[in-house]
C-alpha cells in the first residue's frame, strides 16, 4: 500500500504543485484572511481584531494533518463535509501522510482548496522528546515564541487634544502595544498583552486597577496533561455549541462563503490574546476527560466599564449602560472605567461517541453583577432583564451521517426566555453543497457572551431561516448563493414596530487561467426602518432596500507580483428616496526575497452614509482593518514588511484618506478640522527562535 502512495507522490510532484515552488506554496508569512477569500462579510463592519486572531493562531500553530480531528477540520471553514470525510477515509485506508503534497491524491481536494488550507496545516515530526522536557524549557524553545512592539499615530490632531474642558484627552496621541507569546500546539500557551490607546494616559494607581498602560491581559494554558485536557489561568473565552450562550474565535456569519461559515466549532476553552477590552472572561477554567466524557468548569471575576446612575430611593446605583469601547481618555470615560463588578461561572459536560460522529453537551452557568440594570423608558427595551443574577441551562449537539452534518443548541435563561439554533450542512454530490439554519431568540433573551448566527447585533428578538447553496458546474467555476428571511417580534432601535426582512446573495468565482481569477457578487437586503422627520410619538416605519454589487480581478505574475482590481456599486432606497454609491480600487502586492510590499489606491463617491462601502485591507500582523467609506474622496495605503535579520521582522504602514466634499472629519472629541486623515503605524516582531 505504501508503494501505491509513493507512485501517487511521483505524479503529484510533476503536476500543478511544482517542487521548486514549495517555499511559496507553504508560505506562512502572508495575509491569512486574504487567503480565505469570501469568508468576510464586506457589507458590515462588525469585525474586531479577534476576528483575525483565529486565523493568525492557526498560521503560527498550524494543525498537524496526522493528528487533526474532524472538529478541527471543520473549524477551518474552508472544507466541505464530503472533503473532510474523504480526508479521514484516506488516512484510515492509507495511513498517515508522508508529504504535504499527498493531499492532491485525496479525492475532492483540488489545487485551489489545498492552497487555501496549506498555511494553516502542517506535518510535524514526533514530539515525544519535546514534551518530555520541563515546561520552562519548552517555553524557551517553542517555535512560536515572539515579542511584538507596535506604535500607531494619527497625524492630524483631534479636538480632544486641545479642548480646555472636561472633554480634553488625558494622554498623548500615540497608541502603544506590547505583546509577548510563547505557544506550542496542543501543549501550552503563555501570553501577555499591554496596550495604551491614543489619548489615554500612562497611570500607576494599583488601588484603582491602573498599572501603567490602560489595558493588561495575561493567560497561561496547559493542555493534554493526561486526563487534564486544558487548564487556563488568566484571560480566556469559551466556545460551546453554536454561540447561543458562549462564543469565541472566528465567525464571519453571512458572506460569499455560504456553507461552512454558518456553523461554529466546539473549541472549548480558548486563550484570550486580543486587545479588545470587553467580552472575555478572567479567572480560571479547566477541562477534565474520562473516556468519552469531558467536564469543563469555569469561573471569572473582573471589573468592567459601565455608566452608573444613582438610585436615590434605595441609596444605590443602577447600570444605565455597559461600555464596550475600551477608551479611557476624558474625565467622563475614566469615571466609567471598571465601575461594575461582573462574576461568571458554570459547568459544561460533553460526550463524544467512539466513531466521533456524535457529540452532545450540556452547560449550566450564571452571570452576576453588583448593580442591577436600570429600567429604560425606551419602548424597544421594555423586555430587557433588570436582574443582578441570571442563570442559564443549555444543550447542544453535533451529528455526522455520511456527507451530512446536523448541529444545534438551545439555551433557557432564568428570565424565562430562550435562544435556539438548528442547522444542517451537506453535499448531494461533488458538484452541489447546501446549508440550512433556523434560529429563534425570544424577545427578552439575553446572554452577555453570546454571538450566534443572527441578523441583529445581539441574540434577542429575532427568528429566521437561512438557505445556502454552492455549485461547481464545471472546472474552475464556483457559484454560491444564500437567502435569509427574518422577523423581529418586538420593536428595535430605530424601528418602532414589529418588522420583518430578507437578504439575498449570489456570487461566482472563475479561474480562467492558472494565475488569473475573476469574482463577482450581487447582494440585496430589505429591512424596516423609521422614517425620519415624523412628529408622532411612534415614528412611521417604512421598508428600505440596500443593493451591493462587486467585481474583482486577481492576477498573479509568477511568485513576485499580484494585481487586484475591485469595482463596487451600491444603491439605497427608502420611502421613494434613492441614492447610490461607487468605488474602485487597485491593489499591488510584491513579494521579493525578504521584502513584501502591499499597496492600494481607492476612489469612492457615495451620496450618503447609507451607501457606505466597507473594504478589507492588509495590515500589520495581529491587526485588522476594515474601514467604511462614505462621501467623496480617495484613500491610499502602502505597507512594507521586511526581515531585518533571521529573528527580527519590521512593518511600517502609511494610510491616508482625503475627502472632496468636507472640511471636517468626525465629531465631538474625535473631530479633525481638516479634509484628510493620515495614519502611520510601525511594528517590530522578534522571534526568539
Amino acid at each position: 500500500m505504501r508503494h501505491f502512495v509513493f507512485l501517487k507522490l511521483l505524479l503529484i510532484l510533476t503536476s500543478d504543485l511544482e517542487v521548486n515552488g514549495q517555499a511559496e506554496f507553504i508560505d506562512r508569512s502572508g495575509d491569512p484572511l486574504n487567503r480565505g477569500t469570501g469568508l468576510l462579510n464586506m457589507d458590515e463592519g462588525q469585525y474586531s481584531e479577534e476576528t483575525a486572531r483565529h486565523w493568525i493562531d492557526l498560521q503560527e500553530n498550524p494543525l498537524d494533518l496526522n493528528q487533526i480531528t474532524k472538529e478541527e477540520l471543520m473549524s477551518l471553514s474552508l472544507l466541505s463535509i464530503s472533503q473532510i470525510n474523504s480526508f479521514l477515509n484516506y488516512i484510515k485506508i492509507h495511513g498517515k501522510l508522508i508529504s504535504i503534497y499527498e493531499l492532491q491524491a485525496i479525492p475532492g481536494f483540488d489545487v485551489n482548496t489545498i492552497r487555501k488550507i496549506l498555511p494553516l496545516v502542517t506535518l510535524k515530526p514526533s514530539t515525544q522528546n519535546y514534551v518530555s522536557k520541563p515546561l520552562i524549557k519548552r517555553i524557551g524553545n517553542a517555535d512560536n515564541h515572539y515579542l511584538v512592539l507596535r506604535v500607531n499615530k494619527t497625524l492630524e490632531k483631534r479636538s480632544g487634544y486641545y479642548d480646555t474642558g472636561k472633554s480634553r484627552f488625558a494622554g498623548s496621541p500615540y497608541q502603544y502595544l506590547i505583546k509577548y507569546r510563547s505557544s506550542h500546539s496542543k501543549d501550552f500557551s503563555l501570553g501577555l498583552t499591554l496596550e495604551k490607546d491614543a489619548g489615554e494616559k500612562f497611570t500607576w494607581k494599583p488601588g484603582n486597577h491602573q498599572f501603567g498602560p490602560d489595558f493588561w491581559s495575561f493567560h497561561l494554558t496547559l493542555q493534554n496533561r493526561g486526563r487534564l485536557k486544558n487548564l487556563t489561568l488568566g484571560d480566556y473565552r469559551l466556545q460551546l455549541g453554536q454561540g447561543v450562550l458562549f462564543a469565541a474565535g472566528f465567525y464571519p456569519g453571512k458572506g460569499a462563503e455560504t456553507i461552512t461559515t454558518i456553523r461554529r466549532s466546539n473549541l472549548g476553552i480558548v486563550p484570550y490574546t486580543s486587545t479588545t477590552e470587553h467580552g472575555f472572561l478572567r479567572g480560571a477554567a479547566a477541562t477534565y476527560q474520562i473516556d468519552r466524557f469531558a467536564l469543563t468548569t469555569f469561573y471569572s471575576n473582573k471589573l468592567i466599564d459601565a455608566n452608573l446612575e444613582a438610585d436615590t430611593v434605595v441609596s444605590t446605583y443602577l447600570v444605565s449602560s455597559i461600555k464596550k469601547s475600551g477608551l479611557h481618555r476624558t474625565d467622563s470615560e475614566i469615571s466609567q472605567r471598571k465601575s461594575l463588578h461582573e462574576e461568571v461561572g458554570g459547568v459544561n459536560i460533553s460526550y463524544v461517541s467512539d466513531d466521533k460522529n456524535l457529540s452532545l453537551g450540556q452547560v449550566i452557568s450564571f452571570s452576576r453583577y453588583n448593580f442591577a440594570p436600570a429600567r429604560s423608558d425606551k419602548l424597544y427595551k421594555k423586555f430587557e432583564s433588570n436582574d443582578k443574577l441570571t442563570g442559564y441551562l443549555g444543550c447542544n449537539f453535533s451529528y455526522n451521517w455520511e456527507n451530512f452534518h446536523f448541529f444545534g443548541e438551545g439555551v433557557w435563561g432564568s428570565m424565562g426566555k430562550y435562544g435556539l439554533i438548528l442547522g444542517a450542512l451537506g453535499s448531494f454530490s461533488s458538484m452541489v453543497q447546501f446549508s440550512l439554519l433556523f434560529r429563534k431568540f425570544e424577545t427578552g433573551y439575553h446572554a452577555p457572551f453570546s454571538d450566534a448566527f443572527s441578523e441583529n447585533s445581539t441574540n434577542s428578538n429575532e427568528y429566521g431561516f437561512y438557505w445556502g447553496l454552492k455549485l461547481f458546474p464545471f472546472k474552475n467555476f464556483t457559484l454560491t448563493a444564500f437567502m435569509d428571511t427574518f422577523q423581529f417580534p418586538w420593536l428595535k432601535f430605530q424601528v418602532d414596530r414589529p418588522s420583518s426582512g430578507n437578504e439575498h446573495l449570489l456570487s461566482f468565482s472563475y479561474q480562467f487561467a492558472r494565475n488569473t481569477e475573476i469574482t463577482g457578487l450581487l447582494r440585496q437586503e430589505n429591512k424596516a426602518m423609521n422614517d425620519a422627520g415624523n412628529s408622532a410619538n411612534l415614528n412611521k416605519v417604512v421598508m428600505r432596500q440596500r443593493n451591493n454589487y462587486q467585481l474583482s480581478f486577481n492576477h498573479h505574475i509568477a511568485d513576485l507580483l499580484t494585481l487586484k482590481t475591485n469595482l463596487q456599486w451600491s444603491r439605497f432606497e427608502k420611502a421613494g428616496n434613492k441614492s447610490k454609491g461607487f468605488s474602485m480600487s487597485q491593489d499591488l502586492y510584491i513579494n521579493w526575497r525578504t521584502l513584501r510590499l502591499s499597496s492600494r489606491i481607492m476612489l469612492f463617491d457615495t451620496e450618503n452614509f447609507d451607501n457606505r462601502h466597507y473594504r478589507y485591507e492588509r495590515d500589520l500582523l495581529y491587526a485588522l482593518t476594515i474601514p467604511a467609506f462614505s462621501g467623496s474622496g480617495y484613500r491610499y495605503y502602502t505597507m512594507l514588511q521586511t526581515k531585518i535579520s533571521r529573528n527580527l521582522t519590521f512593518w511600517v504602514k502609511l494610510a491616508k484618506t482625503i475627502y472632496f466634499d468636507r472640511m471636517v472629519i468626525g465629531s465631538g472629541t474625535d473631530q479633525i478640522n481638516a479634509p484628510q486623515k493620515t495614519d502611520i503605524r510601525c511594528q517590530l516582531r522578534y522571534s526568539f527562535k
